[in-house]
């Protein structure tokens, strides 16, 4: 059986969810992303990590265990998804802050 896709695939949605569970500091959050084709509809990829880099301030890796990449990206079009991700995390890294009702505020 053969199954041939041809289709334009576009960025649905990015979502920034919390660091998993780990003693790891400098895994600051998780993200996944959505995309659209014209006429397969939906699919989303789970599992990219944002973390603290020594060397280059913010970094993303893609979903992988230790001895496995689960996704492989294109050069560029792994730097086009990384900027999307990192966007996205320093624009809900902003607190929101409210008042709690007590003459106090919680973020």
């Amino acid at each position: 059986m053969e199954t041939t896709i041809q289709d334009k695939f576009f960025l649905e949605n990015i979502k920034i969810g919390k660091a998993p569970s780990n003693k790891n500091q400098n895994l600051l959050a998780s993200a996944s992303l959505t995309l659209k084709g014209d006429s397969v509809g939906y699919f989303t990829i789970t599992g990219f990590l944002i973390w603290k880099s020594k060397f280059e301030g913010l970094n993303v890796t893609p979903p992988k265990s230790r001895t496995f990449t689960f996704v492989l990206f294109e050069g560029g079009l792994w730097k086009s998804i990384k900027q999307e991700i990192l966007k996205k995390y320093e624009k809900e890294g902003i607190p929101i802050i409210k008042e709690d009702g007590n003459g106090g505020y919680t973020i």
